[in-house]
Formats: structure tokens, sequence, C-alpha cells
């Protein structure tokens, strides 16, 4: 079954090198037939929405470095557009489209931890 949804509880900013925190309730819908005396349920992974301006002060860092490590020769910028800095691809290799480069550097491996989590339980009947 892979239906669920969340509601953020509370959400705090980082502040002074301190990280961030974020509080949500996962819901799982469940059958009501469902047999869940031996039951898991597994998080494969866990992934934020990048808010507005983020791009540039958290993941655009942490890309660049990816692409350097990588040996890939993408490089990025952040650019004033209307009164917002926005990260933009200011150039790629000859042999990579532009398509081909924002499927990397918009991947969403630089904002997701990989899991797996696994919960089992057992609920008797």
């Amino acid at each position: 079954m892979q239906e669920f949804g969340t509601t953020l509880l509370s959400f705090q900013d980082p502040v002074n090198g301190v990280a961030g925190l974020r509080c949500d309730t996962l819901t799982f819908v469940v059958p009501p037939d469902a047999d869940l005396t031996n039951a898991a349920i597994i998080i494969d992974s866990i992934g934020t929405t990048v808010r507005e301006g983020e791009y540039c002060s958290v993941y655009m860092p942490k890309i660049q470095q990816a692409m350097l490590d990588r040996g890939i020769a993408i490089t990025l910028d952040c650019i004033d557009v209307n009164g917002l800095l926005t990260m933009q691809i200011l150039s790629i290799p000859p042999e990579m489209t532009q398509e081909q480069a924002e499927q990397i550097v918009y991947s969403d491996e630089f904002y997701t931890v990989k899991g797996p989590w696994t919960f089992p339980f057992g609920l008797a009947q």
C-alpha cells in the first residue's frame, strides 16, 4: 500500500549554525480488512520541497561541489531575477544538452535523504 499523506505540525528555521527542525504527522491509508498482525511501514526516502531562495543559499554550493567531485563541467551561479536570487546553469559540457544538465542539477538527490527505514509492528484484530 503506498497511499499516504503528511500534515505539517511545526517548522523551525536553522539559526546560528544549529539545524532547523520540522515535525510532520504521517498518515497511512490501510484497508479495513488488512491483516496487520505482522506488518511493517518502510520509508524509502525523505525529501523536502525547496523553498524560495534556498537553491542559492542552501543547495547551489552542495550541487556545484558534487559537479566538481564527479568531474562534470557544469557551472552554476545565482542571478538576480526581479529582486530574487535564482540559481542558473551558466555553462555545460559540449556533449551535454541543456535538458540533461537540468536533470542532473535539479535532481532530488540534493534535497533527499535516502533510507530505507523499516518500522515493523503487529496489531491484533
